[in-house]
């Protein structure tokens, strides 16, 4: 009833936004360019590069904010960048420069770069020569125009517009756009992006000639500025080439701008690449701190920030391959716990993604069985709708159960396996007649556009075409569907599973005589199926491969200890676990490939705890005191509270309202907003819902108490309005909110869960309002069923936390004094 009551109200209004040019509520003043990106002011942060980058200004703000943009744009920082250009704008609103830098900051969305770029040429007069060689050139990198005509039609029509050059040849203009600032005037910021786009261009296709005449180019730089954040196209450089090239740069990296969590993270590269485990992981970590310090200060979801997920799922990798157990999973499970937003994080991309394939790799890696068993039902290894997905969980966890003898428990997923197999096989027909169907449509429009080519050539020529068509049509016919990935991955399945049984079952000899090949089953678990037949030759091919594949990665060195040993090769083991000892510092004694070495180090004479300490390497430059970055979590961060009254001027105290009970505030504009309205719209039907699932919804808007008295009578249903509204016409909680464009001096939209202790626990902020009433609804449920001791951080929390890994079970090694003494200095 109230979606009908409020759209017939509004219909006077739409026609009249319809015939306005004014923007909708929320939106840029200077075009759908400026909508995007930070809409909230930058401030002067410090620890973002030397950069020496002389402008045109009269303001010494404008200069300052405009060096900590290009300090990020070396930074790949690429939001934080264009907060920084946004702000030089404000403080001298025609400087070109800084719509230059809002341009570069952009340079994943071509289209939004050349409308922030067309403003550059609008404020290019009176700048200097060099000044406007860095705008033309990158006008030439993304295909705007310079003739003013020219721009003006991109502009008239951005969607339609397509530049005259293709990408490729865009790219190498751009470099030798670059080399002619270098040239005249030996300009090092110049030179600092001529050497990014060399290396960068090589993800396109292009080649790298000489990877030493760019480490020249490098070389000047760092002779005129020592701590320029170049660093970070050093190690890019050399990444793949030779990593030991770029060791200097891994150890200046970070400190060169401390504050960029991605300059922390880019020496992990270099010491993954050099298999030093630990040093990665030190810096993977002292990329995360900064991040979360960054987004908890700012009020930004993790996913919003550029690498985030891929920087943690990584750190998550390196602390498996050091056998790190502990904080392997309390990373992966809060990569799963961190809030969910339909643009950035789901099951199929960003930190969700990428945690639920960590869990994976670890209970699977460190055979976590009571583990996997234990976690089964929650939200870090429930089933899934992904069809591969549910597979990949039921080959886990049938390895968990046959591994610990529980037969039966295994076999009910071996059930499931086979029961799912026949779902996976349809979703690959399926999948199949769509790309047959699509390739069908793309061949008619071939057909069509080369029979037109065809009319203007000689009647043989015509008939011989023809005929190779039809020839190459008939084969296609015959052609069958090969199997798919998922359903290969499907009998492997199976297969392992089956094998697992008679293992379990002591029977596995009579049971290979089915299999002739064991292709397709996990490495490890081939090999041990090799042991147990007393094939070890054709085992130790399988552990040696991953050994020497997987240099210092402790469990790959742990097997084939393993393996060697059981093959008699006692002194080839020996002499690897010497190898083992130098790098298993934070190696996890009590996981399972581990543990089973215990009686062997007896035999060689090891003591009980046989890790050695590391070395620390000399050539790390100086580390800050890690700790001193940032927390090792995301976290939420404290609502601030209100007092504002509602229509009927009643004093509305948000703790009170709050106190003991969850809400959903919307921040909404007021009457006038035909988006707001439709929020509303959405929202208003599932008040039920969001309350019997215990959650409050209240407004705030930005009318006076007498137009929201207006409003509310207005929109009413039986004199009520579903959930309360509050007058917040001094715009002050929208600003502590941060519901608010510092640019532009204008409201924006809000939506935000806030638990029953007045944390912030999932916010949207936006040009636009968010609608999607089902999703908050499901996604507020699950982060208010975290428990509060794991959210928020405390000792029981991280107790907790341990028991539901399952690390204090007996079978994995029970909780020792040592471990939970690291968990209190943590803390």
């Amino acid at each position: 009833m109230l979606r009908f009551v409020l759209l017939i109200s509004f219909l006077p209004f739409l026609q009249f936004a319809g015939d306005t040019k004014d923007p909708a509520a929320g939106h840029s003043y200077h075009g759908d360019a400026f909508n995007q990106g930070p809409r909230q002011a930058a401030r002067l942060m410090g620890g973002v590069g030397a950069i020496n980058f002389d402008i045109t200004t009269s303001s010494d703000k404008t200069k300052l904010f405009f060096l900590q943009g290009v300090g990020q744009l070396h930074g790949f920082w690429y939001f934080e960048a264009e907060r920084s250009f946004r702000q030089a704008a404000i403080t001298e609103k025609k400087c070109a420069m800084a719509y230059w830098g809002m341009a570069m900051a952009n340079i994943i969305n071509e289209e939004r770069a050349r409308a922030l770029l067309a403003k550059a040429y609008d404020y290019s007069e009176g700048i200097t020569e060099r000044e406007q060689m860095y705008i033309d050139s990158y006008a030439v990198r993304i295909g705007l125009p310079k003739d003013a005509k020219e721009r003006q039609k991109f502009l008239d029509d951005p969607k339609k517009f397509k530049p005259k050059s293709n990408e490729k040849g865009r790219r190498e203009k751009y470099v030798k756009e670059l080399e002619k600032i270098v040239l005249k005037f030996d300009d090092l910021e110049a030179k600092a992006f001529l050497v990014m786009n060399l290396w960068n261009n090589t993800y396109k296709g292009h080649k790298l000639n000489s990877h030493v005449a760019v480490n020249s180019l490098l070389s000047e730089i760092f002779a005129e500025q020592p701590m320029h954040p170049s660093h970070h196209y050093k190690i890019h450089l050399w990444d793949k080439k030779k990593p030991e090239e770029a060791l200097e740069s891994a150890a200046k990296g970070g400190p060169s701008a401390p504050s960029i969590a991605h300059m922390w993270h880019m020496p992990g590269h270099i010491y993954s690449r050099l298999h030093r485990f630990a040093d990665a992981a030190w810096q993977q970590e002292a990329s995360a701190r900064t991040d979360h310090r960054h987004m908890m200060r700012d009020f930004v979801l993790p996913d919003q920030i550029h690498n985030f997920a891929h920087n943690n799922e990584w750190l998550t990798r390196t602390l498996i391959n050091l056998g790190d157990v502990e904080r392997a999973y309390s990373l992966a499970r809060n990569m799963i716990e961190l809030p969910r937003h339909p643009k950035y994080n789901t099951l199929k991309k960003g930190s969700a993604n990428y945690g639920r394939q960590r869990i994976f790799q670890l209970l699977n890696t460190c055979e976590l069985w009571e583990t996997a068993i234990a976690i089964k039902e929650t939200p870090y290894l429930e089933s899934t709708d992904i069809l591969k997905e549910q597979m990949k969980r039921l080959r886990l966890l049938g390895r968990a159960y046959y591994s610990l003898g529980e037969i039966a428990e295994g076999d009910d997923i071996l059930v499931a396996a086979k029961k799912l197999q026949p779902e996976i096989i349809k979703e690959a027909e399926k999948e199949h007649e769509e790309k047959l169907k699509k390739e069908a449509e793309e061949a008619a429009k071939k057909k069509k556009k080369d029979s037109d080519k065809a009319e203007k050539k000689p009647k043989k020529e015509k008939v011989a075409e023809v005929d190779n068509k039809k020839d190459k049509q008939e084969k296609k016919k015959e052609k069958k569907r090969g199997k798919s990935k998922n359903e290969e991955v499907a009998e492997d399945t199976i297969k392992e599973l089956i094998l697992l049984k008679a293992i379990a079952e002591n029977r596995l000899q009579k049971e290979l005589k089915n299999y002739k090949d064991l292709s397709g089953l996990d490495k490890w678990f081939e090999a041990q199926v090799y042991l147990l037949s007393g094939k070890h030759e054709e085992a130790l091919k399988i552990t040696e491969k991953a050994y020497k594949d997987n240099k210092n990665k402790v469990v790959h060195m742990a097997r084939h200890i393993e393996a060697l040993y059981k093959s008699d090769k006692k002194e080839e083991a020996k002499k690897i676990f010497a190898e083992l000892r130098k790098v298993s510092q934070y190696t996890d004694l009590t996981m399972r490939p581990v543990q089973r070495l215990s009686p062997i180090a007896k035999e060689f004479g090891y003591p009980i705890d046989w890790r050695l300490k590391m070395a620390v390497a000399k050539d790390l430059g100086q580390r800050p005191n890690i700790k001193s970055l940032g927390p090792f979590r995301w976290r939420p961060m404290k609502a601030d509270g209100w007092q504002l009254k509602d229509a009927t001027g009643k004093a509305i105290d948000f703790e009170k309202v709050n106190h003991g009970q969850p809400m959903i505030v919307i921040f909404y504009l007021g009457a006038e907003c035909l988006h707001c309205v439709e929020q509303l719209n959405a929202f208003a039907p599932e008040k039920e819902k969001f309350e019997k699932a215990g959650i409050k919804l209240m407004a705030v808007s930005l009318e006076n108490v007498e137009d929201l008295k207006k409003s509310v009578g207005k929109y009413s249903v039986n004199g009520k309005f579903p959930f309360p509204i509050v007058s917040d016409e001094k715009l002050e909680i929208f600003k502590k909110y941060k519901c608010f464009d510092d640019f532009e001096n204008m409201a924006l939209h809000g939506t935000f869960l806030i638990d029953s202790l007045g944390y912030i626990r999932w916010l949207d902020i936006s040009y636009d309002p968010f609608t999607k009433t089902e999703f908050l609804l499901k996604e507020s449920q699950r982060l208010l069923s975290q428990p509060q001791d794991i959210v928020y951080g405390t000792l029981a929390g991280i107790i907790s936390s341990w028991f539901i890994a399952g690390i204090s079970n007996t079978e994995h090694g029970m909780l020792n004094f040592e471990i939970l003494r690291a968990g209190i200095k943590k803390i």
